[in-house]
């Protein structure tokens, strides 16, 4: 006696898939992720390298208010004894006065310096905190880096921000206003920074930073004339 067609009909359709058919899901499945995961690892940079670039102005901005509130003088100035280091970070307190952080927290919206660590998390680049070796908190993690003569492409002979006594042997008068730097869409007052711009290993704060840029092929730079840019990593500028 024959099978009803009906019933073969139901019979082929519950057996589910073949083994090679399952082969070629997979297969298509795999595909398609090796085509779309780059694409996402690219955008998840692009967007990190985005929000870095908005720290940046609104910290180039609290910056332009401090200027603006002391006759044009760059932080730590007028009158200050005291530098600012190349390595900045994001925490702070009435201990790090070499730290740009602690001269415009206020502009930023925030508390003045105080015994306890604060933490101005604009001031950590987003990107850092995602690709950075085994960051867990911004304190105590140097994230960007001021201008050094051995850091720009156009050398204009000193540092705007000085540099403090005691350290690597070395000081700068940090006595200078906004105005002495004479191409300032073309000076940089902060960037990104990596080993590939820190290379001496006997740096103290070199092993802590990414091995490469965060931002892949590029990196952000804050302008002394309030613009924020970005470089291609294969621009000179090694400290």
């Amino acid at each position: 006696m024959s099978t009803h067609p009906k019933i073969r009909i139901l019979a082929t359709a519950a057996r589910g898939f073949t083994l090679i058919e399952m082969l070629v899901v997979i297969a298509i499945i795999a595909l398609l992720a090796s085509l779309l995961v780059p694409g996402i690892g690219r955008a998840l940079r692009k967007s990190y390298q985005g929000a870095c670039a908005s720290n940046m102005k609104q910290t180039t901005a609290a910056l332009t208010m401090f200027v603006d509130d002391n006759d044009q003088w760059l932080p730590p100035a007028p009158a200050s004894p005291v530098g600012l280091l190349c390595g900045q970070g994001a925490w702070y307190n009435t201990g790090s006065k070499d730290f740009l952080i602690y001269y415009i927290a206020k502009h930023l919206g925030m508390s003045g310096p105080s015994s306890g660590t604060q933490i101005a998390k604009v001031f950590f680049c987003p990107g850092f905190k995602r690709y950075g070796p085994a960051v867990t908190s911004e304190v105590n993690r140097i994230d960007y880096g001021l201008y050094t003569t051995g850091m720009s492409w156009t050398n204009i002979g000193f540092l705007p921000f000085g540099y403090p006594v005691g350290v690597d042997g070395t000081s700068a008068q940090p006595n200078h206003r906004i105005t002495d730097v004479a191409s300032p869409a073309e000076i940089y007052a902060m960037s990104d920074v990596d080993q590939q711009v820190v290379t001496d290993p006997a740096n103290t704060w070199q092993s802590q930073l990414p091995v490469t840029p965060v931002h892949v092929m590029t990196r952000n730079f804050m302008f002394f004339d309030s613009h924020i840019g970005q470089r291609p990593i294969n621009v000179p500028n090694k400290l």
